[in-house]
């Protein structure tokens, strides 16, 4: 399904003169990991026998992270297979143990609202596949748009996007997200980046746009749109679930954080219904415009009891932290 908002875009200025589009991107994408095969040792000479000296152990390819990443079968009894965990809650050792995971010092599920094993070995996996530092999965695609759009934005403010989108997220941004504090600037010409540029004002926070149109297979230049967003300081938020990661890594053009409805491409066979975020590396959370990324918060209190802000408690991956913790948390 999709949908087309036209009397709500807002036009770009003609071009000046002398001034073309910018062309959209033709570099070719590369999965995470996915370095070429050892080369092999040339015009090294050894003494007779010496031992050859150790070829360098190339990296785990993308077919090889997508069935075997964030996974150790020696802490699940050594099952081939995933286990599923259908446990709702999971005991904790002591009262020490309790008090470092929720001092955020240990890992260890808790409920599987948040935290479950199986889940815990998707997420994983999904962000190896992209390189990133972190994942969140939840219950299906429109999870995953609505929760990263509530978290980009905190307690209200705006967010660009195209008019070429999933018609579920379009219903969202046309009927649902503005009633909980999320405005929509549409752009007219989704390949031309001062359309997008014209629409930023100071309360912008993200740039939302899908690396392939769905259902119209439009390709966007994401590393244009990552340039701009970071010079505005805004996130570049890619619904990428159309080309999956095999395809195209947005994180690898400048993209902060990356959806999927891993219903689609992502599960393989429609089977499954579910949802991810993930997060690349050193986003800027600025205060002015991430005020909620700098709020001192009681929950993310460390050992000895004094609140944190989310850039404290999470420095590796802030989104996904406060995502989880408090969106996930409470929102379900």
């Amino acid at each position: 399904m999709s949908d087309s908002i036209s009397s709500g875009a807002v036009r770009c200025s003609p071009e000046p003169d002398g001034l073309p589009k910018t062309e959209p991107n033709t570099g070719t994408a590369t999965g995470p990991g996915a370095g070429t095969a050892a080369e092999p040792n040339i015009g090294v000479a050894t003494e007779p026998g010496a031992a050859a000296p150790a070829a360098p152990i190339a990296p785990l390819g993308f077919d090889t992270l997508k069935v075997q990443a964030g996974y150790d079968p020696a802490e699940h009894h050594f099952a081939t297979t995933v286990p599923l965990y259908l446990s709702a809650a999971f005991g904790l050792e002591s009262p020490e143990m309790a008090q470092r995971i929720f001092a955020l010092q240990e890992n260890h599920p808790t409920y599987s609202r948040t935290a479950n094993p199986t889940v815990d070995v998707f997420e994983r996996r999904m962000a190896a596949l992209h390189g990133a530092p972190a994942a969140v999965a939840l219950s299906s695609g429109m999870a995953a748009v609505s929760q990263a759009l509530l978290n980009a934005v905190g307690r209200g403010g705006r967010v660009i996007s195209i008019p070429q989108l999933y018609g579920g997220t379009i219903e969202g941004f046309k009927h649902v997200y503005s009633t909980l504090g999320i405005e929509w600037d549409s752009v007219s010409d989704l390949d031309d980046p001062r359309c997008y540029e014209e629409l930023i004002g100071e309360d912008t926070k993200a740039i939302f746009v899908e690396s392939l149109t769905n259902p119209f297979v439009q390709v966007l230049d994401i590393e244009a749109l990552a340039k701009l967003a970071h010079r505005h300081g805004l996130l570049l938020i890619v619904d990428n679930t159309v080309a999956t990661p095999y395809l195209l890594n947005p994180l690898d053009f400048g993209a902060d954080i990356v959806l999927y409805s891993a219903t689609k491409g992502i599960s393989g066979h429609g089977s499954v219904l579910a949802g991810c975020v993930v997060e690349g590396k050193g986003s800027n959370y600025d205060s002015r415009r991430f005020p909620h990324f700098h709020e001192p918060i009681w929950t993310l209190r460390d050992a000895s009891s004094s609140p944190r802000n989310v850039l404290q408690a999470f420095p590796d991956a802030p989104f996904c932290g406060r995502l989880r913790s408090m969106l996930l948390n409470t929102l379900g």
